[in-house]
């Protein structure tokens, strides 16, 4: 149980988390989403391991009761505790990874490449979702926060999570919602971008303001993500995921694996190659 992992490594928090050890492979960063952290790539890392040398970028504000509550401010940390591990250099290519706030504060951490010098990154985003004015209007709603504390509060009791968890859990949810409606630092000229589109929305969700988002982005074509590129047309591809949901795109490993590699082989995801399209799978 996910409970038991959370409890065994209290106290040992660590930015970087190696996920599968490849040597010798280029590096994939992995940033965790929104109330979880990096260990929801595991599988996805492992299936990678022939090809990439993953690592999870891991919560902060989950692993502590001081917050860091600014978009570009964790970012920046994130960014910093890369640089420590991969020595900063413009010419190489940069790969970072994010389910759904992952995706965002991954945007932002190229943004900040970017304003550095880098001109080589590719993002690869699952189902990250950009506000717009109809997502603002519902988020600012309070009892949107509120209804979404209460159900995962419920949750992690039912799911017996250590009470230091629950602690540091329940204020990410606000922040996650702060976050998404922050603004990047720049506007991204240079990343190529591969959003993984969820078409389904998960049908266990009760109705409310979550089937009102998932169903609202599954109407938005591109959930938005154009909005923070400067030529969508020639930096971001969309692949549409019919069977999936936001809740489980990362269930079936294979499929994702399978996608994401077959776009890099035949360079889908370069500035040369790569159109703004939708392709259902």
């Amino acid at each position: 149980m996910l409970a038991d992992y959370i409890d065994a490594h209290r106290g040992q928090y660590r930015a970087i988390v190696d996920l599968n050890n490849a040597q010798g492979k280029e590096r994939l960063f992995m940033f965790h989403p929104d109330i979880g952290g990096c260990e929801v790539y595991t599988d996805l890392a492992r299936s990678l391991r022939a090809e990439f040398h993953c690592y999870g970028v891991d919560s902060f504000n989950l692993n502590h009761d001081n917050k860091i509550a600014d978009l570009r401010e964790l970012s920046a940390y994130y960014l910093a505790r890369i640089d420590e591990l991969a020595a900063s250099n413009p010419d190489a290519t940069v790969r970072l990874l994010g389910w759904s706030l992952g995706g965002t504060i991954a945007m932002e951490v190229a943004a900040q490449l970017e304003q550095r010098g880098s001109r080589n990154i590719q993002l690869i985003l699952l189902d990250t979702i950009v506000d717009d004015h109809y997502l603002s209007q519902l988020k600012s709603d309070p009892a949107y926060v509120a209804g979404l504390e209460a159900d995962y509060l419920m949750f992690l009791e039912s799911q017996q999570y250590p009470a230091t968890h629950i602690r540091r859990s329940l204020p990410n949810i606000a922040l996650a919602v702060k976050f998404e409606a922050a603004k990047l630092s720049r506007v991204l000229e240079h990343a190529e971008v591969i959003l993984f589109k969820a078409m389904e929305v998960d049908a266990e969700l009760a109705a409310g303001s979550l089937t009102q988002l998932f169903g609202h982005a599954t109407a938005v074509a591109a959930s938005n993500v154009e909005t923070l590129l400067q030529s969508p047309a020639t930096q971001l591809q969309v692949i549409n995921l019919d069977a999936c949901h936001h809740n489980d795109i990362l269930d079936d490993v294979d499929l994702i694996r399978g996608l994401l590699l077959d776009l890099l082989e035949k360079g889908c995801a370069s500035a040369q190659a790569c159109v703004l399209k939708e392709a259902a799978q």
